[in-house]
């Protein structure tokens, strides 16, 4: 896919710039002189963006994923069909992305995924995230007052630290224990996602 990009990106860089810098030509027809169109910045814009974005999802290691194919389903390793190495455990698809970033483009970038920032919900679980992944950004945030998790489940367990910060985003923090911490929004970490088998 990148070498059809790549491809592409060649045509219209061969048309805004070199086809519009030839001058003007001759029609054949009338013979007269017709100017050819002008450097498109909007359109440069537009595909520098769509470059970015490939070379991005590139390094995160990723491949375009589409809605799951249930030919590629395997039910004795649901997130195989997924790219990108998603690990499964008790129901869902997790996965640790290594790229230190803010909570919201943690939480952006795991809606990118079709998943949520993982939700909590049994010290079983816990364990899980935490030995497999260490300090990471969670789906805990704070909604007017009220700590809810970014996919709507229940708030049915909790693994506070000692300490709360009166922060409105929260970290499974970096420590041997693994308690929860209310982190600022400006920190930096990995996020873990985390979705259905079936999404």
């Amino acid at each position: 896919m990148y070498r059809l990009s790549s491809i592409f990106l060649l045509f219209i860089y061969y048309f805004i710039f070199v086809d519009s810098n030839d001058g003007p030509s001759e029609s054949p027809i009338e013979n007269e002189t017709t100017e050819k169109p002008a450097f498109n910045l909007e359109l440069f814009n537009a595909l520098k963006a769509f470059s970015d974005e490939m070379e991005e999802r590139k390094a995160e290691g990723d491949v375009v994923e589409g809605q799951n194919d249930s030919a590629l389903f395997d039910p004795l390793n649901p997130c195989a069909h997924f790219s990108g190495n998603w690990t499964h455990f008790n129901g869902s698809c997790y996965k640790k992305f290594h790229v230190d970033m803010m909570h919201a483009a943690s939480k952006a970038l795991c809606e990118r995924k079709n998943a949520k920032l993982a939700s909590i919900h049994s010290q079983e679980e816990q364990d899980f995230v935490f030995n497999a992944y260490g300090h990471s950004w969670i789906g805990l945030e704070k909604v007017n007052g009220t700590w809810t998790w970014s996919d709507g489940s229940a708030m049915d367990y909790t693994n506070w630290g000692y300490a709360r910060w009166g922060e409105d985003q929260a970290t499974i923090s970096n420590s041997d224990t693994g308690f929860w911490s209310e982190s600022r929004a400006v920190i930096v970490t990995g996020p873990i996602c985390r979705k259905s088998p079936r999404s």
